[in-house]
């Protein structure tokens, strides 16, 4: 008597004669696609921050030609404050001259070889709120030689010297850089801030 048990469930999940078992599995992209590009470099900070003070210094120095083309030939009024040694003891160095005048020296210690005339001879000179300007022939001004005779300074000290005020009108030259001044006969020369050669008109002592 036949086994009543029945093996078609085994027979079900059996592959089919001449079938073969195979797995498949997902692709992660397309066979053959080209590489993605780089990303483009981002610029270093310290290479924008050079930058920006590059374009920066540019700007900054085109401004400044435009306002020193522009100052010029203006006329403004300075209080200048002064002793009467001032017209031995002040004096500048500078390579170049500025139209007709010069500053005594060329260079720190260095005389030009044909010294400018009284008139055209370049001084520093500072206003009373602490301005400087580049003067020719300050004292050659008639208000200032006639205080400078009343009051000559040979054998003084200068802290015996009276001081004074002379309100001037100054004519805008030239604004210049690189000069040295000195602010005594025996003293050594030092580096000048940028400052405007002008020239005195008009000065009258208060």
């Amino acid at each position: 008597m036949p086994d009543s048990s029945s093996h078609s469930g085994d027979d079900a999940s059996a592959p089919a004669p001449g079938s073969t078992a195979s797995s498949t599995s997902p692709t992660s992209g397309t066979t053959g696609a080209a590489p993605a590009a780089p990303p483009l470099p981002v610029p270093k900070p310290q290479v924008v921050r050079w930058l920006i003070i590059g374009i920066a210094a540019i700007v900054a120095g085109s401004l400044w030609s435009w306002r020193g083309k522009t100052a010029a030939q203006k006329t403004v009024e300075a209080p200048i404050t002064l002793i009467t040694s001032d017209r031995e003891d002040l004096a500048c160095a500078m390579g170049k001259a500025v139209g007709q005048y010069k500053c005594q020296f060329r260079a720190a210690g260095q005389p030009w070889p044909e010294a400018p005339a009284a008139k055209d001879k370049l001084a520093p000179y500072f206003t009373t709120d602490r301005q400087m300007f580049l003067i020719p022939g300050l004292f050659e001004q008639p208000a200032l030689a006639a205080r400078y005779k009343s009051e000559p300074p040979t054998g003084k000290p200068r802290d015996q010297l009276k001081r004074f005020v002379a309100r001037c009108h100054l004519r805008l030259v030239e604004k210049v850089e690189g000069f040295q001044t000195r602010w005594m006969s025996d003293a050594t020369f030092g580096p000048g801030d940028a400052a405007w050669v002008a020239e005195p008109q008009d000065c009258k002592i208060e």
